[in-house]
C-alpha cells in the first residue's frame, strides 16, 4: 500500500541545521510536494538533525511542517542501547577486541588465511555451516552476531590453525599465541554463548527495523516482543540451558571450565608496602605467594609473628621492611623471599630501551662493518660505565690469555 522511493541527492555547501532545513524544503518544492502533507520525518541521533530546539527536525516542525512528528531512527536507537549496555559489563570491551582481532589476524596475511582454509578442508568444514569469519562492524552492532556465530562454528579450525602458526617461531607466532590463550579462557567461552544468544534475538529485530515494508505499529509490537524475550532470559532455567551448551562445547574442545581466572598479582604485591591499607594481610598476599610457589601456611605463621614485632616500628617503604627483616631472615624465610622478589620486579622498560639508543650512537654509518660481538661488548662498556675497572689487571689478564710474544704488555 505504501512505498518508499529515493528522490535524489542534494549537494550542500553548509551543514548547519538552518541551511539543511532550507535545502530540504527547496528540494521538496522542486517536486511539487505539498509541505502540509508531510506528517513525519525520521533522522538518526546526530544533534544537528535531532536537536530539540535548534535541530533540523525542530526547525521544520516549527516553521514548515506544523503537523509533522519526529521519529528517532529505531535501528540507530537499538545500536545506541546495545553500545551503552555493553559499557556496563567490564569484560565486554576485551571480548569484542578479541573477536575483532581474530578476524584481522586471519585476513591481514595470505599465510594465515591459507593456513585457516587448509585446516577447514582437513576438518571438512563447509557443509551446512559458514566457512568464513565475518567482519566485526563497529557501527552496525547487529552484524556482531554473524561474527560470533562464525567463530563458534569455526572454533576447532581456529584453535588448530593458531597452534600451527604458533609453532612457526616468527612474528606471527607471537600474535597466534596470545589469541590462542584468549580463546581458551573460560570467561571468553561463557561470554561467547551469552552474547550469541542475546544478539541472535536482537538481530531479528534489527533486520526487521531496516526493512522497507515495516510500519510503526508492527515495529512497536516487535520491540515489545524482543524486550519480553530478553527479560525471560533472566532466570535460572534460561541460564542453565546456556550453561549446558557451554559445558558441552568445552568438553568437545578440551577446555577446563574449573580453571581459575587470571590473578592480578600487582595488587597483591602492594600488601608488602607499609603504607598500604592491607599491609601484611595473608589473604591479600595469597595470589602473589601462590604464583611464586611459596608455602602459604608458613607465610601465614611468619606474618602473625612479624606483625607483633613491627607494631612499634615506623616503616616508610618496602626497603625499610627489608632492612628490618634482614637480621632475622632465617626466622622469616618465606616472607623474606617475597620481599626480595617484590623489590626486584621491574616497573618499566625505559632502561632497556636506552640501550638501543646507545647502540645507535656506537654503530654509526662509519662503523657499519662492526661485528655483532664487538658491538655487544662496546654496548656493555658504554651502558655499564659506572663499574670500577682495574685496567692494569685487565691488561695483565689479557696478556696471560693471548701470550703474544711480539707485544710487550707486562
Amino acid at each position: 500500500m505504501f512505498n518508499e522511493y529515493l528522490l535524489g541527492l542534494v549537494k550542500l555547501n553548509e551543514f548547519d541545521a538552518e541551511s539543511l532545513s532550507i535545502e530540504i524544503i527547496k528540494y521538496l518544492s522542486f517536486f511539487n510536494i505539498d509541505i502540509n502533507n508531510c506528517i513525519a520525518m525520521c533522522f538518526d541521533g546526530a544533534s544537528v538533525m535531532s536537536g530539540r530546539h535548534g535541530g533540523v527536525q525542530a526547525i521544520l516542525r516549527r516553521n514548515y511542517m506544523t503537523r509533522a512528528i519526529y521519529i528517532h531512527c529505531f535501528a540507530h536507537k537499538l545500536n545506541l542501547v546495545i553500545r551503552d549496555v555493553s559499557k556496563v559489563v567490564p569484560y565486554l570491551p576485551e571480548f569484542y577486541s578479541i573477536v575483532s582481532k581474530i578476524y584481522s589476524y586471519f585476513h591481514s596475511s595470505s599465510v594465515t588465511s591459507e593456513c585457516f582454509k587448509s585446516v577447514q578442508q582437513k576438518l571438512m568444514i563447509g557443509h551446512n555451516i559458514s566457512t568464513s569469519l565475518k567482519h566485526w562492524c563497529d557501527t552496525r552492532w547487529d552484524s556482531r552476531w554473524s561474527s560470533i556465530h562464525a567463530l563458534i562454528q569455526n572454533y576447532k579450525a581456529l584453535i588448530i590453525s593458531l597452534e600451527e602458526l604458533e609453532s612457526e617461531g616468527d612474528e606471527r607466532s607471537v600474535d597466534a599465541r596470545s589469541l590462542l590463550m584468549a580463546l581458551r579462557v573460560p570467561t571468553f567461552i561463557i561470554t561467547l554463548f551469552i552474547i550469541h544468544k542475546i544478539f541472535g534475538i536482537i538481530k531479528i529485530l534489527s533486520d526487521q527495523l531496516k526493512a522497507k515494508t515495516i510500519d510503526f505499529c508492527h515495529a512497536q509490537f516487535l520491540i515489545k516482543s524482543v524486550i519480553a524475550k530478553i527479560a525471560d532470559l533472566r532466570d535460572e532455567h534460561a541460564f542453565s540451558l546456556i550453561y549446558t551448551d557451554v559445558i558441552n562445547f568445552c568438553q568437545q574442545h578440551h577446555i577446563d571450565l574449573a580453571s581459575a581466572p587470571r590473578q592480578r598479582r600487582i595488587k597483591s604485591i602492594s600488601a608488602l608496602c607499609p603504607d598500604s591499607e592491607k599491609f601484611l594481610e595473608s589473604e591479600s598476599l595469597k595470589p602473589f605467594a601462590l604464583e611464586m610457589k611459596a608455602d602459604f601456611c608458613s607465610l601465614c605463621n611468619e606474618i602473625e609473628v612479624l606483625k607483633s614485632m613491627l607494631k612499634d616500628t615506623n616503616l616508610e617503604n618496602i626497603v625499610d621492611l627489608y632492612h628490618q627483616v634482614l637480621p632475622l631472615k632465617q626466622a622469616f624465610p618465606t616472607i623474606m623471599s617475597l620481599i626480595i622478589i617484590a623489590m626486584t620486579i621491574p616497573i618499566s622498560s625505559t632502561t632497556r630501551e636506552r640501550t638501543f639508543s646507545k647502540m645507535k650512537l656506537i654503530k654509526t654509518t662509519t662503523r657499519n662493518t662492526m661485528s655483532d660481538k664487538r658491538l655487544n661488548d662496546l654496548c656493555v662498556l658504554a651502558v655499564e660505565r659506572d663499574f670500577a675497572i682495574d685496567f692494569e689487571q685487565l691488561m695483565n689478564d689479557f696478556a696471560d690469555l693471548h701470550k703474544n710474544g711480539r707485544i710487550l704488555l707486562k
